[in-house]
């Protein structure tokens, strides 16, 4: 059960997953924990969170560093400004079912491993992801999804 106090917050594991290709290529990390106010003492505490304020500034951070918007999860960077550029390819579509195979496109031309197809059956649409590339950490897929989803929800 999720405690009151934990509404709006992210898991500190969840802060670590985001970290993972940083810390791989032995990135310092101090300035981006700093700017996204989050303690590094936390990192050592597996039950902490951090707020959603935090994680969105820590997931800028990120970005900024690795100059990948994609967190360093595909073997192609997503450059900055790249989410950018989808939105704004995105802005005359009229319906969601006009922007996602757009939105789709753009990430298959900016991500070379992962990618996702577009099915309609009848009234329903479905997205299967597929991954071109090594096995990857649950983290990759799901910031993927993320990714659509949050776009899609603004869309509408």
């Amino acid at each position: 059960m999720t405690n009151i106090l934990d509404k709006g917050t992210t898991s500190i594991s969840l802060v670590h997953e985001a970290l993972y290709s940083a810390k791989q290529r032995g990135m310092d990390l101090a300035l981006a924990l700093a700017n996204a106010d989050i303690d590094p003492q936390l990192l050592d505490a597996p039950r902490a969170r951090i707020s959603a304020v935090s994680f969105a500034r820590l997931w800028v951070e990120l970005a900024d560093l690795l100059d990948d918007e994609f967190f360093g999860i595909d073997s192609h960077p997503m450059r900055r400004g790249s989410f950018k550029l989808m939105c704004h390819a995105l802005l005359d579509c009229s319906t969601l079912g006009q922007a996602l195979p757009r939105m789709l496109s753009f990430l298959r031309l900016v991500l070379d491993d992962i990618h996702g197809e577009l099915y309609v059956k009848e009234d329903q649409a479905f997205i299967v992801l597929q991954d071109q590339g090594i096995l990857r950490r649950l983290f990759a897929y799901g910031t993927w999804f993320i990714l659509v989803h949050g776009l899609s929800c603004w869309l509408v």
